[in-house]
């Protein structure tokens, strides 16, 4: 018997395996193109597009300044030539209330003050009662200037003792006539120790007088 032998095998020629390289590369290619494509394509419809602002279409928009306009402004306006300088306020003082009251008050002359008295007559070579009428009339233009000049505070201590004094047996009272500014009233009820304004307003005023006249005669 004859035995068959098998076919043979026949290798492939090498320009073959070219072009089949060739054909896997391109179609490795294309399928890597097509990868892209589709990832871009997803890209771009997963973002967001930014919100773009509103603008109100009724408001008006700023017009830029022109230059010569903005350097006007920048520029300081001109003084006149003949303008005087301003000239500084004063210090504000207490004004004189108005009506002003005309009144007969009782000045307490207290025994510290006749002592006092006395020494200052034995200089002069006069009398006590001389210094202690001298004084009165000085009192009277004294404390109109000390409440204009906001002290009047410091004589409610001495007008708030001689008030107390008043009915003392070594307690002297002088008559004077005195003009009080309605403001000058109500400063001195303030500052006496009278919450339910029983003592009178004379008898108030004359302790600020008695009290101012002590303070001109300490200073001698």
């Amino acid at each position: 018997m004859s035995r068959r032998r098998p076919p043979m095998k026949v290798a492939p020629s090498p320009a073959s395996q070219r072009d089949e390289t060739k054909q896997v590369e391109k179609i490795v290619e294309s399928s890597r193109a097509l990868q892209e494509r589709m990832k871009q394509s997803a890209d771009s419809h997963g973002t967001a597009e930014p919100e773009k602002p509103i603008v109100d279409e009724k408001q008006p928009t700023a017009k830029p300044k022109s230059k010569r306009k903005a350097k006007a402004a920048d520029q300081p306006s001109p003084k006149p030539a003949n303008q005087a300088p301003t000239a500084q306020e004063p210090e504000a003082k207490p004004k004189a209330g108005t009506p002003s009251r005309r009144m007969s008050i009782c000045v307490p002359i207290n025994l510290t003050m006749r002592n006092r008295a006395g020494e200052i007559a034995e200089k002069l070579g006069k009398d006590a009662d001389y210094v202690i009428n001298a004084y009165l009339k000085r009192t009277k233009q004294g404390l109109f200037e000390r409440w204009k000049s906001g002290q009047l505070k410091d004589l409610s201590s001495d007008a708030n003792l001689l008030l107390d004094q008043q009915a003392d047996k070594g307690t002297r009272q002088h008559r004077i006539d005195a003009t009080l500014e309605e403001g000058l009233s109500d400063d001195i009820r303030s500052l006496m120790d009278d919450p339910l304004d029983l003592v009178t307003i004379n008898k108030k005023a004359a302790a600020f007088f008695g009290a101012e006249m002590l303070a001109q005669l300490m200073k001698e």
